[in-house]
């Protein structure tokens, strides 16, 4: 198969597929052993960070590493490096292991024995967004033992249940055997919903191991500052060189403005008129592809409804982003940017979701973007 790849040319996803199917093999073990022969691999994060799925081989060799939009590797880290569990996670998991087991499975009293000791220790603790300080030992005992039991269905035979349980437990006892000053211990939920959350605080130490891996590391984003936290997050050493370049983007062909309008969110219904009229005029005004953000989906699916029922916008192709977009979906979608000739589109899009970070649209492709309100998420108490 190996061979066959090197002499066959572009080798996207559906060829690796298709070679795998013919010579009987997994296409994501066979693409791990074509990037060994890769001048470059373009990937996410995880598959150098994350502890638990990292790939190896991709640094044999001594690779160089490229990380972009890095303002957001050591949030990812840290959530790597952390565990948590609730009732609700647990009860749910427990009734499909039922389903799929019968309750005197090995791992259906093991999850009950996880859901009382919970129980037990919220009851003995405040539970409503509190701190605890020191590991409970006996609901970390019933989570290894989720963990051992699961492992043991798995080996038995795959559930979906025994998956997510092993999923579960393998990332709460990870997050319990490395506890340490660098983490913390929150709880939230009360007694009937409790939580607790074994919380990485600083993954500094891991993500610099992993850049000493590499031959070399550059991080670079466009919010990467400043530099004395941004080093302190990633981790760093003497003589590590930071840079702030200017932008390569010419700042006169930047025309931005604001319009007074009270989209806070005890004003959005009120508003909403107002806010689908100004988009309406700026399309009227300004030729060329548009892209429109917005906070949330009910936001944004509001503002589109009154947006089409504008007068004047002719030639215009409207689209929105959807939940759960498959890539398939998503490439078309930016694919019709390439090809308005005769129609621009006018795309609306949610802060945070497919289209807000990640895309390329060159040239002329994309001339109007139209930010309602931040993409700040609510606080969380």
């Amino acid at each position: 198969a190996l061979e066959e790849a090197q002499h066959a040319g572009r080798m996207d996803r559906e060829a690796i597929a298709r070679l795998g199917e013919k010579h009987s093999l997994c296409p994501f073990e066979l693409s791990l052993e074509l990037a060994k022969f890769c001048d470059v691999v373009i990937g996410d994060y995880n598959y150098v960070y994350d502890p638990f799925v990292a790939i190896d081989t991709l640094m044999q060799g001594g690779a160089s590493l490229l990380v972009d939009e890095a303002h957001q590797l050591a949030p990812r880290v840290r959530d790597t490096l952390s565990g948590s569990v609730s009732l609700d996670m647990l009860r749910e998991i427990r009734r499909e292991t039922g389903h799929a087991h019968g309750r005197k499975s090995l791992l259906y009293k093991a999850l009950s024995g996880a859901i009382a000791s919970l129980k037990a220790l919220s009851a003995q603790t405040e539970f409503d967004t509190g701190v605890l300080e020191a590991l409970p030992e006996e609901l970390c005992a019933c989570m290894q033992n989720v963990l051992d039991c699961a492992g043991e269905q798995l080996a038995q035979g795959g559930s979906a249940p025994a998956s997510e349980a092993f999923s579960l437990a393998a990332a709460f006892c990870f997050a319990a055997e490395r506890f340490d000053a660098r983490y913390a211990l929150l709880t939230d939920g009360g007694e009937r919903h409790a939580q607790l959350a074994i919380q990485c605080l600083d993954a500094s130490p891991e993500i610099f191991a992993c850049s000493k891996r590499a031959r070399g590391t550059a991080y670079f984003s466009a919010t990467l500052a400043p530099f004395d936290a941004i080093r302190q997050m990633l981790g760093s050493e003497e003589g590590d060189a930071c840079l702030a370049l200017p932008s390569p983007f010419d700042p006169a062909n930047l025309s931005a403005r604001i319009a007074p309008i009270d989209i806070r969110y005890a004003s959005r219904e009120q508003t909403a008129p107002q806010v689908a009229s100004e988009i309406a005029k700026h399309l009227r005004e300004h030729g060329g592809n548009a892209l429109v953000f917005f906070p949330s989906y009910a936001y944004m699916e509001r503002i589109y409804e009154l947006v089409l029922g504008e007068e004047g916008l002719t030639g215009i192709a409207f689209a929105r982003e959807v939940r759960g977009m498959a890539e398939q979906e998503k490439n078309a979608l930016l694919g019709a940017f390439g090809h308005t000739e005769e129609e621009r589109i006018a795309l609306f899009a949610v802060l945070g979701g497919s289209f807000s970070e990640g895309i390329d649209l060159p040239g002329e492709q994309l001339q109007n973007v139209i930010v309602v309100s931040t993409g700040m998420p609510q606080p969380d108490g």
